[in-house]
Parts: C-alpha cells; structure tokens; sequence
C-alpha cells in the first residue's frame, strides 16, 4: 500500500471547487519579495511533505495514520455535506452531515502549516519546560530494572515525546465536541452570487471569525467557491447585516482578509486577482493573540 507524503492543508476536493475547464487552480506564493503565479492542479499545491507525520514513529503507515486515516475521513464527510449545503443553502436535518461539516470547519482551523507550527512549538516548551524537568525529578522512583541509570541516557534513547503529542493534539481540536456542539447549533446560510467580480478566494487559513464564536455577534465565514459563501453565525440579524452588503464591497471584505491572514498559499479561479493579492500577501503581520487565531468584526459590532 503506498503511504502518502503530501499532507494537504486544503483538501484537494475544496481546492477543486476553484478549478477552470481543465480542472486547474491558480497558485498565489510569495516564497521571496515577489509574487509567484503558477496554474496547478489541486493535487500539486496547498499541501506540505509530512506535515501531519509522527516523526518518531518507525512504521510508515502510523507515521502518516493522521493524513491517510483521520483527515480522509474528516474530508470524505466534508464532501457529502458540502453536496447538500450548496443544493438546500441550509443547515442538514441529517445530524452525520451536519456534524461532518462542523469537523471539517474545525479541521481548517488547525490543519494549516502555521497553525502546525505554532502548536508543536507549545508542545515543545511544554516538553522541555514543564515535563522533562518533572519526569527528571522522578526518575529514580520510576525507573524500571532495564531502564538506564540517568535520566539524560533514557531521554536520549526514548526520543522527544511532542510528535506523538502533535498528532493527538489535532485529532482532539478537530474532533472537540464543545467546538464541534458550538459550530452545529449556530444558524448556517449561503449565499449564491450569481455573477461576482472576481469571485472568492481561498488560502491556507480560509475561515474568518469572530473573536468567540459563543458571543452574540459571533459568527464562521468561509468562502466554499469562487460564487459561494458559507455563514454561520448565533443571530440571524448578523446574517442579514452580512446578507446586506453589496455583493462587491462582501466578495473584497472576504478576500482582504483571507489573503492577510494567509501564510504559504492563495488559491483563486483566474489570475485576474493578481494586483489584489500582490499588494496584500505577506505584506503584514496580524495580531493573532495568544489562540493564535486572527479573528474579525461583525457588521454589528460598534
């Protein structure tokens, strides 16, 4: 059985939704001071070698058990309740797909490079600052009759216990029931534009929201198309106050803040987006806060 290396932070089947008649995605990167524009299929872009890998582990297969099991099926529901959300523009009867569409938002959330990186960097300090220090302390009480002497010779022999804690760490966030409760019991729209602009973006961080999700104005956007735009939020006035804006002056909102609060990758349907994202990309740092995540304003909010 092949194991796969290409970790996609942006499945392929969301990435396709922006494809052209030939099934192809314009690539937004900005690996130095200039734009690179290249027209990839799904499968060559929004992904990272490894990027879910337990790097400790010796078996191929469970080195990659994160990608090849748990974000396959976190994706393969994703696609059958997006079928239904763009067919009935509502929130499903069927609680497997509405529970299918919360992960998979709380999936995006989580599975981005930078989002990687800052949770195994906490791990890490985790490790070093607080667990070690404490397992050493222990030792001598712990050790077993085959164990070595010195805690510094088992640590050297057992290896950093953060890649393990990496990939749990994931599948508790995407699969949290709090979250998870919180997201399905929200009211979900969306809204149809008939002849955008430009259309939708999408990048490697592609969901805006609210700072809290439990607040009154508290509400999840994500663009699932160049046409469509997926709404969740705790009132109905805050659908509408978005549902009210011109369908121009939305479809820019949305695509400034997808593409500043994006790190690796921006995907779109065409390249005419290219000055738009050429003078937004990685050209700032937002204030992602101590969760990491940048959030927005709601149109309610003063």
């Amino acid at each position: 059985m092949s194991v796969p290396r290409k970790h996609h932070y942006l499945p392929k089947f969301f990435m396709a939704r922006w494809g052209d008649a030939a099934g192809l995605v314009f690539e937004f990167r900005r690996p130095r001071e200039a734009l690179v524009v290249k027209h990839r299929h799904p499968a060559e872009t929004g992904y990272i070698v490894d990027l879910y890998a337990n790097e400790v582990a010796a078996d191929p297969a469970t080195r990659q058990a994160l990608e090849m099991l748990f974000m396959q099926q976190v994706d393969d529901g994703a696609a059958d309740a997006l079928v239904w959300l763009e067919t009935e523009c509502r929130k499903p009867a069927d609680p497997r797909l509405r529970d299918a569409w919360s992960r998979f938002l709380m999936s995006l959330l989580h599975r981005s490079p930078a989002r990687v990186k800052f949770l195994s960097a906490k791990l890490e300090n985790y490790e070093a600052g607080s667990l070690n220090p404490d397992l050493a302390s222990k030792y001598n009480a712990l050790r077993g009759p085959e164990d070595p002497l010195q805690f510094e010779e088992w640590l050297a022999a057992s290896g950093p216990i953060a890649p393990e804690l990496k990939v749990r760490l994931l599948m508790r966030l995407i699969d949290n029931p709090r979250i998870g409760e919180a997201l399905s019991g929200m009211i979900w729209d969306v809204i149809a534009f008939d002849s955008p602009r430009f259309g939708f973006l999408t990048g490697d961080q592609p969901i805006m929201m609210s700072n809290g999700v439990g607040t009154p104005n508290g509400f999840v956007l994500l663009a699932i198309g160049p046409n469509s735009l997926f709404i969740a939020a705790n009132r109905r006035e805050v659908i509408k106050a978005f549902r009210s804006q011109r369908p121009n002056a939305i479809e820019t909102a949305i695509n400034d803040a997808c593409i500043r609060q994006s790190h690796h990758v921006v995907i779109a349907h065409h390249g005419q987006h290219r000055n738009f994202v050429d003078r937004r990309f990685l050209r700032e740092t937002l204030d992602a806060g101590e969760s990491g995540h940048v959030t927005w304003k709601s149109p309610l909010d003063p």
